[in-house]
């Protein structure tokens, strides 16, 4: 699954490895990591870009801080 930051400048990615992957779009660089507990079958930022929700195996949906990639 991936999902873009509300301005763009960020994308999420998580997957079947259990790791959600946040991505400098602009730098083509890692900014962040988030180790799940199953495979990732969906993404969604906050509208203010503060939090990324996501789906996984057993239909559990955890939110992840993510305000650190707000300048």
């Amino acid at each position: 699954s991936v999902a873009f930051s509300p301005d763009g400048r960020c994308l999420a990615t998580g997957g079947a490895d259990e790791t959600i992957r946040i991505l400098n779009v602009e730098e083509e660089s890692l900014v962040g990591v988030f180790i799940d507990e199953s495979s990732v079958f969906s993404l969604a930022f906050s509208p203010d870009g503060r939090s990324l929700a996501s789906g996984g195996h057993g239909a559990k949906v955890k939110v992840w801080d993510t305000s650190f990639l707000i300048e």
